[in-house]
């Protein structure tokens, strides 16, 4: 509210809104503006640490089914390459009760989908670990994947306890009785949001302690997503984001790349 009274009426309370808050319409300045156009402003990327490595994902060449073999071995044999991850060697992980969608992060050999993270090439700079990366070789078993969302979302809705209706009203009576109708199908193409700065997490593990600068809306809930997932108490995390170039809602949760920097760490 512009005003600096707001009086919620109905609920029987008036409450004086300090001046200090009252910023609705008016030319605010972006506390971090000037450090983001003069480039002063140090992105999660922009991190350097001593001994970094770099870590390059393997993604799946299959929408739906198995992994059947990984050879790593040509990889592994690129001079600077540390280690190659994936869910033959990996790290267990404590399974994540608030992960809905049970997305895996190397922990077994199943495809969910298309471009699914199933290995990681730790190497000691960004070009040796793209390059070993290409060498490792995957076989797979396909199987028949879901491509109708549509029918899928009836069947879950389907099994669900408390489900919505399906529908709601008679929109064939509402077209009957109207004055003008326009009929015309949208499609739209696969999207996703891009923000000017790329994902990126850079982990530091001190002894027990786990640094985690990651490119997030939201330190506290990635902080506890980390220890949920990797099964350490979260005092023992820092998440870290010093500056975000755009996040649009895709960098609230966190992403399995994130835990796989962990992992690789």
């Amino acid at each position: 509210h512009r005003k600096s009274i707001h009086d919620a009426g109905e609920f029987g309370m008036t409450t004086k809104i300090p001046e200090h808050q009252n910023i609705v319409g008016k030319g605010i300045d972006r506390v971090d503006g000037h450090a983001k156009v003069t480039g002063k402003a140090k992105y999660t990327s922009d991190i350097s640490l001593p001994g970094l490595c770099y870590a390059v994902v393997i993604q799946s060449t299959i929408p739906s089914g198995k992994i059947t073999a990984i050879d790593s071995a040509a990889a592994e044999a690129v001079p600077g390459v540390l280690a190659v991850l994936t869910h033959l060697n990996a790290p267990r992980l404590k399974k994540n009760e608030n992960d809905k969608n049970n997305l895996p992060i190397l922990q077994s050999d199943q495809i969910k989908f298309a471009g699914q993270n199933i290995g990681v090439v730790i190497a000691d700079s960004f070009e040796k670990a793209c390059f070993a990366a290409d060498l490792v070789k995957v076989s797979y078993a396909a199987s028949k994947s879901k491509t109708n969302p549509i029918a899928d979302a009836k069947t879950m809705l389907a099994a669900m306890e408390n489900a919505p209706p399906e529908k709601r009203g008679d929109i064939a009576a509402g077209v009957k009785k109207a004055e003008f109708k326009v009929s015309a199908t949208y499609t739209t193409p696969t999207e996703t949001h891009n923000p000017m700065e790329p994902f990126a997490t850079v982990a530091d593990w001190d002894g027990e302690n786990l640094t985690v600068y990651e490119t997030t809306q939201g330190v506290f809930p990635s902080r506890k997503s980390i220890a949920d997932i990797v099964g350490i108490p979260k005092d023992k995390i820092r998440v870290i984001t010093h500056y975000l170039g755009g996040g649009f809602g895709c960098k609230l949760s966190l992403w399995s790349h994130a835990v796989l920097a962990v992992l690789a760490t």
